[in-house]
């Protein structure tokens, strides 16, 4: 078993022998990696090589995660929604950034005794 760190990017690669199954075959067969979608994971990926070896990428973070029983990639892009509120395309968490709104305080004294506001809210 080998583990190579993969620089700043937080990518780990993970290498193993499994035994013939029918992604070995389809990986032999093609002569390409074929991933291991029972592998799949929010932070991982797993690829079968035509030779019997696995590779598992790692990440740092989430790189996909699960909505309606199927994967989603993580898309951080973010978009204005139609109540003001701003959000990535796509979040683990559910990330929802306030839009405009509030008053700005004067003073010290008169920050302290306006209404508290949600900045971020997440349904994790």
């Amino acid at each position: 078993m080998r583990i190579p760190k993969a620089g700043t990017t937080g990518l780990v690669l993970l290498s193993v022998l499994l035994p013939a199954g029918p992604v070995h075959a389809a990986a032999h067969r093609t002569g390409s990696p074929v991933e291991a979608l029972s592998e799949r994971a929010e932070t991982s990926t797993t690829w079968v090589h035509g030779d019997g070896s696995l590779t598992t990428e790692l990440t740092a973070g989430p790189i996909r995660f699960e909505r309606d029983g199927r994967w989603v990639p993580v898309d951080t892009d973010l978009t204005a929604r139609a109540d003001g509120t701003v959000a990535p395309k796509a979040h683990p968490a559910g990330l929802t950034l306030a839009g405009e709104g509030g008053d700005i305080a004067d003073s010290l004294a008169e920050a302290r005794t306006a209404k508290p506001r949600d900045l971020a809210t997440s349904s994790a």
